[in-house]
């Protein structure tokens, strides 16, 4: 791809993420760019052909992420990833925080997405199922538990930045002032999506709270021996746990 392509997709997603797909327009990027907006249109004619090229980015970039990891899912290594797919997620927030949105308006993409959902809760899955081969979670209590909780694990994660957003924010201000507003509010001093979510990796914390919590219940006498050396040395609890 063109060096032009590459500055329009970077551009472009910085201002996805700051104000929402929906909210900024071909002229604005162009104008972000110093080009035409003919010029702009030359290499992508319309937002859809750009979200196609940002998308693809996307999935190649996951891909990569999930063939990175390691074939002995540990706690340390599974919280590791945790962490990497929450940074995945901050660089592309604009499509996390408006998942339905775009594929109501994009079939294609939905499409592909559905397909992505599958195989991320399929990996979970996977993960869990090695957890309990190794003796670190317990056997299954009823048939499809584990079905669910590798689904439910999936959705805090993939939602994580819009709940962030929604319980942090006064809700008056989506209503009256409008998305850029609210997510003002999110931070002292910052001006922009990608001035607070971006940034606010300890937010990344309690997300990866919220999953572990998950999943304690389900852990072995070993497993929990095991979590409770990873959890304190990863920052997940302040002692190591009683």
């Amino acid at each position: 791809m063109s060096g032009t392509k590459d500055k329009i997709i970077i551009a472009a997603v910085e201002r996805f993420n700051e104000r929402g797909f929906v909210n900024v327009t071909m002229r604005e990027i162009a104008a972000e760019l110093g080009i035409s907006p003919g010029n702009l249109a030359y290499h992508f004619r319309n937002k859809g052909a750009m979200l196609q090229e940002i998308y693809r980015r996307m999935s190649e970039e996951l891909g990569e992420l999930v063939s990175g990891i390691r074939l002995i899912p540990s706690f340390d290594n599974i919280d590791y990833e945790i962490t990497t797919f929450l940074e995945y997620q901050r660089r592309y927030c604009f499509f996390y925080l408006d998942t339905l949105e775009i594929c109501r308006a994009h079939p294609d993409i939905a499409a592909e997405h559905r397909q992505q959902i599958s195989g991320q809760i399929a990996a979970i899955r996977a993960v869990i199922d090695y957890s309990v081969q190794s003796g670190n979670m317990v056997q299954e209590r009823f048939s499809g538990l584990y079905d669910h909780l590798a689904r439910t694990v999936y959705t805090i994660w993939s939602s994580w930045l819009s709940q962030a957003l929604l319980l942090q924010t006064d809700s008056s201000s989506f209503q009256v002032e409008g998305r850029s507003s609210a997510l003002r509010s999110l931070g002292k001093g910052q001006t922009s999506l990608r001035g607070t979510l971006l940034e606010q990796h300890p937010g990344d914390l309690q997300a990866r709270k919220a999953i572990w919590t998950l999943v304690l219940p389900y852990l072995s006498a070993k497993g929990r021996h095991n979590f409770e050396t990873v959890a304190f040395r990863h920052g997940l609890t302040e002692k190591p746990i009683p």
